[in-house]
């Protein structure tokens, strides 16, 4: 994973690199754009994921995983910072 956090727009890019072989590095490409806006008294968290997997039959499965395991992250991210 790589951030590349801007302070002055309170976000940051999220890079995925998978730990994979590099011909399917190749085909995967996951990256969110986290923003942090403030809402009266609290902070509102928005994320936009982009997951793209080149890869028949098994991508769209792959992508809705992958997607899970960001949400997961982050929500458990979220939850701490609650805390």
């Amino acid at each position: 994973e790589e951030v590349t956090w801007d302070t002055s727009t309170h976000s940051a890019i999220v890079t995925v690199v998978p730990d994979l072989p590099t011909p399917l590095i190749d085909r995967i490409h996951c990256e969110a754009t986290y923003t942090l806006s403030p809402l009266g008294h609290e902070t509102v968290r928005a994320i936009d994921v982009t997951i793209v997997v080149d890869w028949p039959l098994v991508g769209e499965r792959v992508a809705a995983r992958v997607f899970g395991l960001l949400r997961d992250v982050f929500d458990d991210e979220a939850r701490l910072l609650a805390e």
